[in-house]
């Protein structure tokens, strides 16, 4: 497969694309990493986690691709500390999805 620089090129040779976008979620307490955010999602009902909206910053996108039959996920993280930006997220995710795709 080649190498799309955008959905909307990929999608116009053929290729299903579907994308999600997760960004860190406020909650009372910190949340530094992904291993984290998923303990406290687990453990929400327990011990009383407050969630407060969505944070500026993090984030996570997920690109899947279907193409002859065959499909292929590609993940991309943006750190904590970073503003989260969809756009960067899914070409990074794209990328890696075809790549996964080629192997």
């Amino acid at each position: 497969m080649e190498k799309y620089k955008t959905v909307a090129e990929a999608r116009k040779a053929g290729v299903k694309v579907r994308v999600g976008h997760f960004r860190l979620p406020l909650v009372f307490g910190r949340v530094d990493n992904w291993k984290d955010l998923d303990d406290i999602v687990m453990l929400q009902g327990d011990v009383g986690f407050e969630f407060r909206g969505q944070s500026s910053k993090g984030g996570k996108t997920v690109v899947e691709i279907s193409f002859e039959n065959k499909d292929a996920f590609g993940v991309s993280y943006c750190s904590p500390k970073d503003n989260y930006n969809r756009k960067i997220g899914v070409e990074i995710a794209l990328e890696r999805a075809i790549e996964a795709w080629n192997s």
